[in-house]
């Protein structure tokens, strides 16, 4: 009875900030910093009394009528910079310090959202309670013969099949970050910038899911021995086999990133200056979240044991390695008017994927779990599958590992999170500025033209340039089949393009190799125009 049957969130963040320079000597200044913040929740939330009554993994009980307590974060910071030899021809700059931000608000009104006294969600996987699922234009229309309490009358009298709450412990994320840097000036006006950072979570984002057992102490016989949880038809896995999810918003504080970086700028001669930038990075968490609600950022973490169990691997949003370039010449002519000339290159990692299976091994119902990297021939067994035989598919498989790099070099291992890199991709752009200028008064006014062509080397020729970008061919190599009389596990290659309704017409073929050259929009060149105005 609910006019409005809307989740709201109401948020406030207080926050106060004093910071002070001292001046330790003429060359060196040291600032000193604190950040207070303080974040509200400013809405009632609705419990749930029959999420109340039921426990969860190891007796944790979930209260969906409570936000996370309201807790003071210090963010203390310490800055230096130093002019060591007192005249900008050298010098050394850096800090240390907490940071506090925020995260998806998606993630808070996930709870309210899913606490089933505002909506109700309910999966229904059995053929025999599809077919009692008739339209009736009552939205409140009780199912026929109903004995597990689909679509409640009254909110409150059920749990949903998927649940959202916050641990009340939940903090903001929050990181400690340290840098030093030094700038070098060399004879021209060359300078040369060396810089580090370094970045430790200090309470980072993390879902898990309250309602997934422990990973069971049953394991697969032969090199990947991972657990395998009861039989996921029947939602062993769960502790309450009625509901899907019961998500906690929680924190951790393992997680690191740091990148070292060099770039040198080149004044050449009299208007024509050049740069060259290098920057090496890495980064480990537990939890890209990937997913716009509490249960895909969950779901969505490739693992062995289940994503309630992951390991640090390497983040999704990492670029390894990275080099850019810029040579510019700028040339005045006719006391009004002005030309320049810039080349723009870029080179990097586009990306990185995971080997997996294409479906659930370890029966925790959730698809796509890591894959185990064979360490020889006989460490897989196959069965014959999709028209090719075991021995077919042994032959491609083993083809296919000793031209990947990532494969080949970690056999006998699991496959990491992210731990593939795809090719390195190679840009060039082009810039054409055109400045006409007017006196008015005593103010000069500029009228600029922008020409800007993306990927300049296509339009040249079409060879060039990325026309061909690479992708994978196919990150799900391998299908669980199920397991042989000794217990290990048995698998199938998937075959790309089969069709199991007409393979005599479709048969498909085994992947030999891992990356594929596409044509995107992206790959090729492009031409943007612009016109600015400039007042001063």
């Amino acid at each position: 009875n609910n006019t409005k049957p809307t989740s709201d969130l109401d948020f406030g963040q207080f926050s106060a900030y004093i910071q002070d320079e001292f001046k330790i000597t003429d060359n060196f200044k040291l600032t000193a910093g604190l950040r207070i913040d303080l974040p509200m929740y400013l809405n009632d939330l609705e419990g749930n009394p029959a999420v109340d009554a039921l426990s969860f993994v190891d007796g944790e009980k979930l209260n969906l009528s409570e936000w996370p307590k309201s807790k003071l974060l210090f963010s203390p910071r310490l800055g230096f910079n130093w002019d060591v030899f007192g005249n900008k021809k050298l010098k050394v700059r850096g800090g240390t310090g907490l940071f506090t931000g925020r995260l998806p608000f998606v993630f808070f009104t996930n709870q309210p959202t899913n606490s089933g006294m505002r909506q109700n969600t309910v999966q229904v996987t059995k053929a025999d309670d599809l077919a009692s699922f008739t339209f009736n234009p009552d939205p409140m229309y009780h199912v026929k013969n109903d004995t597990k309490g689909y679509f409640p009358k009254q909110a409150g009298t059920s749990a949903p099949s998927s649940i959202a709450s916050i641990d009340p412990d939940f903090k903001l994320p929050q990181i400690w970050r340290n840098s030093l840097a030094t700038d070098i000036v060399f004879p021209n006006d060359m300078m040369l910038t060396l810089e580090g950072i370094y970045t430790k979570d200090i309470n980072a984002i993390l879902q898990r899911n309250a309602n997934m057992i422990n990973p069971p102490a049953v394991y697969f016989e032969g090199s990947d021995n991972r657990s395998i949880y009861p039989d996921a038809k029947n939602y062993a896995e769960r502790v309450n086999p009625a509901i899907s999810e019961a998500m906690v918003l929680d924190n951790t504080s393992k997680g690191y990133s740091y990148s070292l970086s060099a770039q040198l700028q080149m004044p050449l001669f009299k208007n024509f200056n050049a740069m060259v930038a290098y920057t090496y990075s890495m980064a480990k968490d537990m939890s890209g979240n990937p997913g716009s609600q509490a249960a895909s950022a969950w779901s969505n973490n490739l693992s062995v044991n289940g994503p309630n169990n992951l390991d640090l691997s390497y983040s999704q949003y990492l670029t390894p390695h990275k080099l850019i370039g810029s040579l510019s010449y700028r040339i005045e002519y006719a006391k009004y008017f002005a030309s320049t000339f810039s080349i723009f290159y870029s080179g990097y990692h586009s990306g990185s994927f995971s080997y997996r299976y294409s479906n659930d091994m370890n029966q925790d119902n959730i698809n796509g779990d890591l894959m185990y990297i064979p360490k020889d021939r006989s460490d897989i067994i196959f069965v014959d599958k999709n028209g090719f035989t075991a021995q077919q598919q042994a032959d491609a498989l083993w083809t296919y590992v000793e031209q990947d790099n990532y494969l080949r070099n970690n056999k006998g291992k699991y496959a990491e999170r992210n731990g593939v890199r795809n090719p390195w991709y190679n840009r060039f752009d082009f810039k054409f500025l055109q400045d006409v200028s007017m006196i008015f008064g005593q103010t000069k006014n500029t009228l600029q033209f922008s020409l800007d062509i993306l990927n300049v080397g296509n339009l040249i020729n079409s060879n060039w340039g990325v026309a061909k970008q690479q992708v994978v061919s196919n990150g799900s190599l391998l299908n669980y089949e199920g397991q042989a009389g000794d217990g290990k596990p048995t698998f199938s290659m998937n075959a790309i393009g089969y069709n199991k309704d007409n393979p005599a017409v479709q048969p498909g073929y085994l992947p030999t190799s891992t990356f594929k050259s596409v044509f995107t929009t992206s790959s090729t060149w492009s031409i943007q125009i612009g016109l600015r105005y400039i007042f001063n």
